[in-house]
Parts: structure tokens; sequence; C-alpha cells
């Protein structure tokens, strides 16, 4: 079974083409880790409260990201939430996880990602009709 990493903004768009993509994938299953990095405004002081409410949101946003993927049997998929920069959120499931795949929907981190991607032997997938300056430079912000 292939295992494949799928960063995302949480963006109607990038559950398009994710589900898009899906749809072309052989009947074979796949192990999918969908993550959504959240984040606080620069100037929010960080307390319990606030953390609190910050997941909260992320995890209702992934939710109805989810809601638009719709049905992706017969794959498995996990979704996590994590309060990271979207660079480290890849970084971090790259090195404590092992994946064969990374769905890529922004060039521009496979730059600085280009060792650890080596390191660990894991392919991107550059997603069709995917936008350039789309979702994986962005995290979800909670003011």
């Amino acid at each position: 079974m292939m295992t494949v990493l799928y960063l995302t903004n949480g963006s109607v768009d990038s559950s398009l083409i994710f589900r898009h993509w899906l749809k072309g994938q052989p009947a074979t299953t796949l192990y999918l880790t969908v993550v959504l990095p959240y984040d606080i405004a620069a100037d929010e002081r960080l307390d319990k409260d606030v953390a609190h409410s910050a997941k909260e949101t992320a995890e209702i946003h992934l939710q109805n990201w989810l809601v638009v993927v719709g049905d992706v049997r017969p794959h498995q998929l996990i979704t996590q939430t994590l309060f990271a920069s979207p660079e480290h959120a890849l970084t971090i499931h790259l090195l404590l996880y092992r994946y064969d795949r990374l769905l890529v929907d922004a060039q521009r981190i496979l730059t600085p990602l280009a060792g650890i991607l080596a390191q660990t032997n894991t392919k991107p997938i550059e997603l069709p009709g995917a936008r350039t300056d789309s979702s994986i430079e962005q995290s979800v912000a909670v003011s």
C-alpha cells in the first residue's frame, strides 16, 4: 500500500484538486494523510484559550474541507491539524513518518525540502490543475 502526504490550506480549490487527483488513482488502496497547518495572528498572545480556539477552528475548517472532497473509498484517509507553519508541518511529517509520495500544489516548497525528500525517499507528485502560488505556503490564520 502506498503512503501519501498532502498538506492543505483547507481551500475549496485544494479540496477539488485533491478529489480530482484521487478519482484518477487506480483501485489500489492508498494510505492518505492530509494535514492542515494553522496559526494565530502575529499580534495575538498565545495562551490556553487562544490555542484551544485556534485548534477548534482549524478542525472545523478541515471537516468542511472533507465534505467537499467527498467519499475517498477504497482509500484510507487520516486527517490532522497541526499548530505549525506549512514548512514546519511538512518537515515534521516527513522526518517522523514514512511516506512514499508527497502531493505538491506549490513547487516553491520543493527546493528547501529537497534534502529531506531525498533522505526519506519521498517522491513529489505535482497535482494537476494546481496553481504555483497556492495552498502550501499559506496556513489557516485564526484571529
